[in-house]
């Protein structure tokens, strides 16, 4: 899932529709200072940088079932800022967990992947109660609106519900990723060149297997 944006009957911008609203249970971060200086950096993350950095900013995930039962999905979600207008769940989550679902409203909207071209129909979304943690081992309690997209286990935690977390929450991950990708691309580039053989024959008879 590498969603973009959404465009449907409902707003899923957690500004303007209230069903689809960041509700933090311990406390309201509004928007300060600080997060409209980590509302500019989203903005200037190309979709090549994105790709890049994916893979570094999945993490942890514990979902409250109605019950009181605490389920953790280890690297399952997906800290995304290419998703401009709210969050997601793979149906085969919710289809596996139904007893972590406290709601769920009918939606109809299509999603736009990251492509701008391709897009996926949509037509529910679910209200989550969700628990992250900060690098430093604080504790994130929010219950938020998540349309429920494709087949994969996975969430996507959207750009509007990143900017209502502290702004080290996700800071902190994208400095790491960028560091760690800055670090692997000057190992790659002081590499030493292959070396070849002198006298190695330039063209080689190759022989298919049976």
């Amino acid at each position: 899932m590498d969603v973009k944006y959404t465009m449907g009957s409902g707003q899923m911008s957690c500004y303007v529709d209230e069903e689809a609203a960041f509700e933090d249970l311990h406390e309201c971060h509004k928007m300060d200072e600080s997060n409209e200086q980590l509302w500019n950096t989203l903005h200037d993350i190309g979709p090549r940088t994105r790709a890049l950095i994916r893979p570094y900013m999945v993490i942890d995930a514990i979902c409250t079932a109605n019950d009181g039962e605490r389920l953790l999905f280890p690297d399952k979600l997906l800290l995304d800022t290419g998703s401009l207008d709210g969050s997601y769940v793979g149906r085969g989550i919710v289809d596996k967990h139904p007893q972590m679902v406290r709601d769920t409203r009918e939606y109809t909207g299509v999603v736009y992947m990251a492509d701008s071209k391709s897009h996926v129909k949509i037509t529910r979304k679910v209200l989550l109660d969700m628990e992250v943690k900060s690098l430093d081992g604080t504790t994130h309690h929010f219950s938020a609106w998540f349309c429920v997209l494709g087949e994969a286990e996975q969430f996507i935690l959207g750009y509007p519900h990143l900017t209502r977390l502290p702004r080290l929450f996700f800071q902190e991950r994208f400095d790491i990723a960028r560091e760690t990708l800055a670090d692997k691309m000057h190992s790659w580039q002081s590499s030493s060149a292959i070396r070849v053989p002198e006298g190695r024959a330039r063209h080689q008879k190759r022989t298919v297997p049976y």
